[in-house]
């Protein structure tokens, strides 16, 4: 009963997301989110300071998470960790996932989409 309306909470929130991040100089969505025919339950930005930004983050009390390790981590592939999978280590080191919960707040997103603003002003002015 409720998948339609949580479905629509997150598509709004995705929507001021990518139209903010757009703006970005050192942030960009993982990947080309689909609007009209998408249902999301996570989103995710790439950044080369992705430590720094969850670091970041962390000391403004938002939550992240880096949901996607390459498989070479997964004890079960460990054996194939060589230089033939460096493309997916290389990826992984730049993904980090935003808060994206249906019950998120206006005023939360908000502070979310300062914060990445504030951090990206910062980097501008340090590079």
């Amino acid at each position: 009963k409720k998948i339609n309306k949580l479905n629509r909470r997150r598509n709004l929130i995705l929507k001021k997301y990518l139209n903010f991040i757009k703006n970005l100089k050192f942030i960009t969505p993982t990947y080309p989110y689909f609007l009209k025919t998408g249902s999301y339950w996570l989103f995710s930005i790439n950044t080369d300071y992705r430590d720094k930004l969850i670091e970041y983050l962390k000391n403004k009390n938002i939550s992240t998470a880096v949901h996607f390790v390459p498989l070479p981590l997964n004890k079960l592939y460990k054996k194939y960790s060589n230089n033939k999978t460096k493309n997916a280590f290389q990826i992984w080191r730049k993904i980090v996932s935003l808060p994206f919960f249906p019950d998120l707040k206006e005023k939360e997103i908000n502070y979310v989409i300062k914060c990445l603003k504030d951090f990206d002003k910062q980097l501008i002015r340090k590079l």
